[in-house]
C-alpha cells in the first residue's frame, strides 16, 4: 500500500488487516512481500487470486494508466517476481486492472501486461503442452 485515506486505515486495523506498505517492499524487497501476502492468502483458504493495479507500477515502466503515481513498483522485478505468487496451490485468477491505452507511450504498459501474463501462466502452459 502506497496511500490511503483515514477511513480507510481505520477500517482495516479494525478488521485486523495485514497491510504491507511500499516502505516495507523498498525495505526487504518485492519478494519478500509475496511471500508475506501469500501466507496470509494460502492460510485455512480454498485458493486465491491476484488484482494487480497497474498503477501501483513506476510510471517510466507503465505509463498507460489514469492515475500515475511516483515511487512504484520496478515492472521487470515485478515480471520477475510473479510466479512466486500464480505459480503455487490454490491460485485461481489474475485480474489486470487500469490499463489506459491514451496515456500509453510506445505501447510501454501493454508490453508489460503481456509479460506479466505470460510470467504469471507459463509453468501452466508448460505443463499443458
Amino acid at each position: 500500500m502506497r496511500s490511503y485515506e483515514e477511513e480507510e486505515a481505520h477500517l482495516l486495523k479494525q478488521l485486523g488487516v495485514r497491510v504491507i506498505f511500499m516502505e516495507d517492499v523498498q525495505t526487504h524487497g518485492l519478494a519478500w512481500a509475496m511471500q508475506e501476502a501469500l501466507e496470509i492468502a494460502c492460510k485455512e483458504t480454498a485458493g486465491y487470486g491476484l488484482s494487480l493495479d497497474l498503477a501501483a507500477i513506476a510510471p517510466r515502466a507503465a505509463p498507460g494508466v489514469g492515475t500515475p503515481t511516483p515511487e512504484g513498483l520496478h515492472g521487470p522485478e515485478l515480471v520477475a517476481c510473479i510466479g512466486l505468487l500464480t505459480h503455487r496451490r490454490g491460485f485461481l485468477g489474475l485480474e489486470i486492472a487500469e490499463y489506459n491505452p491514451l496515456h500509453d507511450q510506445d505501447n510501454r504498459t501493454a508490453r508489460l501486461v503481456c509479460d506479466l501474463v505470460r510470467a504469471s501462466f507459463a509453468e501452466v502452459r508448460e505443463n499443458i503442452l
